[in-house]
This record gives C-alpha cells, sequence and structure tokens, in this order.
C-alpha cells in the first residue's frame, strides 16, 4: 500500500496559501562534504553549531504512562487496519508545543521541543535500516529487513483546531529524489558521538505542498519516512509551515509524533 496514493484517496480540490519555509542551500561544498547540525557545544571553536480517538490532552503528554495508556494504545488497532497487517510497532515518539517567542531565537535551547522550519525525511534508508536493527534486535531485524517493510511517522495535535504553524507534506510526484534530497548528518554527544542522518531538502518552483486546514485533536495524519518496497526516495518531506492568514490570537500549536515500524511478513 502506498501511503499519499491520489488514486487511492481521492480529495477535494484543495484552497491556496502562500507561506514559506527553509530549505538547503545548493553549495559547492556539499559535493564534496555533507551537510551536518551538532546537538552539543562543540569543543572546536572552527566548528559552528548550526483519524484515532482519543481522550489524551495537552496537559497528559508531559506523563508519558498517559502517552502510553492513553494515546499509543488506541493507536495500534488503528494501523493495523489502515496497513492490513498485525505488525505494527510504535518505536517512539516527540511532543512539540510552539512557544510564543518561536521561530525568533533566543540564544538558548527551547524548554520543549518546537516546529521544524527545514523541509527534511527523517532518517535516510540506512539510518532507517540501523534503527529497526536498534529497536528489534539483530536477529528478528534481518528476517523484517528481508521482507517488505515501512518506517511511517503518525501526526496530530493535542489541541485543535490547529491553525498555528500546521504540518506540510510535500507531494512526492513533485520531486526527484537525486537532485532535491541532500544526505545530511546531525551529531550527538551522548557519552560518545552518535550520527543520525537524514535528508535536507533544495527548493525548487515545481514543488507541491499540501496541509490540513484546521486539523482536529480526533484526525491523524499518516506518511511515509522509508518504504523498503520502493527505496530512495519513498520518504515524505514535511515542514512546519506558518498561515500568513492566520493572526497572532490562534493558539498555539501543540502536537504529538509517533514513529512506527509497520511490516507484512511474520517473523
Amino acid at each position: 500500500m502506498d501511503i499519499l496514493n491520489p488514486a487511492e484517496f481521492p480529495l477535494a480540490k484543495p484552497a491556496s496559501r502562500n507561506s514559506r519555509a527553509w530549505f538547503l542551500d545548493e553549495l559547492d561544498i556539499y559535493q564534496t562534504e555533507k551537510p551536518y547540525r551538532l546537538r552539543f557545544e562543540s569543543p572546536d571553536p572552527s566548528i559552528a553549531r548550526t483519524n484515532t480517538q482519543s481522550t489524551l490532552t495537552t496537559e497528559d503528554a508531559a506523563d508519558e504512562q498517559k502517552v502510553k495508556q492513553i494515546y499509543l494504545q488506541s493507536l495500534k488497532p488503528v494501523l493495523r487496519d489502515f496497513f492490513r497487517t498485525p505488525n505494527v510497532v510504535i518505536l517512539e515518539y516527540v511532543i512539540r508545543k510552539r512557544e510564543e517567542s518561536f521561530p525568533i531565537s533566543h540564544g538558548g535551547d527551547h524548554e520543549t521541543n518546537q516546529p521544524v522550519l527545514v523541509a527534511h525525511v527523517d532518517w535516510t534508508p540506512r539510518h532507517v535500516e540501523s534503527r529497526v536493527r536498534r529497536f528489534m534486535g539483530a536477529a528478528k531485524a534481518e528476517k523484517i529487513l528481508s521482507g517488505r517493510y515501512q518506517y511511517v511517522d503518525v501526526w496530530k495535535p493535542l489541541k485543535g483546531l490547529v491553525r498555528d504553524w500546521p504540518l506540510a507534506l510535500r507531494d512526492l510526484s513533485s520531486i526527484d529524489p537525486d537532485k532535491d534530497l541532500e544526505m545530511a548528518d546531525t551529531v550527538f554527544d551522548i557519552g560518545e558521538y552518535e550520527v543520525q542522518q537524514n535528508y535536507q531538502m533544495n527548493h525548487r518552483p515545481q514543488h507541491r505542498w499540501f496541509y490540513l486546514s484546521e486539523q482536529k485533536t480526533d484526525e491523524i495524519t499518516i506518511f511515509r519516512q522509508y518504504d523498503s518496497e520502493i527505496g530512495h526516495g519513498s520518504g515524505v518531506p514535511h515542514v512546519a509551515l506558518p498561515d500568513p492568514s492566520v493572526d497572532s490570537s490562534a493558539e498555539l500549536r501543540g502536537s504529538i509524533e509517533v514513529q512506527c515500524l509497520v511490516y507484512w511478513d511474520s517473523v
């Protein structure tokens, strides 16, 4: 099953909005050096830091046990039905609560995760494979990786209707993955350096973006990060976009995104 296949999901003609997002500059240096950012203060000064029913509330999101008991448990049967397989594994989740100062930087880290301003795909195929091995164990992972699997995100608001910095997804038919995607590294210092690989995006005027207007708390967005049957270019680029038609009185966005592994062969 291909997620976000227009032939399977007929849609009404969408209204158009003009907005803005941040993309990777196409610099000559990226021919020999990958883009990167450091998620810690570098010791080297020459390196720069660059639809489901759930009663989960914004307040509940601060309680890990409530997230697991209220939302994640209700999400599993929805995804099993959607993908038509019993093999759905919830791996991780991220809570984002926009602070009033965002996107203005105040020189330090925010107290909570903020919407992501840069168009991207979360993981490269190689890094997806490493995450499957990390979460599933070597023996089981090899069986999963030898068959059909998808790595997907499930996004929903914690409070709605979402008018403040909604999540936008790019139409895959409007991109050339070989020219529009640039592999990048994010480096963490967790006692030893850990490198995570994702894709940053080059801007093209033919790109088409879509978002769910005024998304409600019982509406979920499911989008693909990787599909083993398609391979390179199967991940859906996404970004948070400001809607210029929305005034400053709109409720600040809160959201939860869940990373899931879906596979079809018994292991």
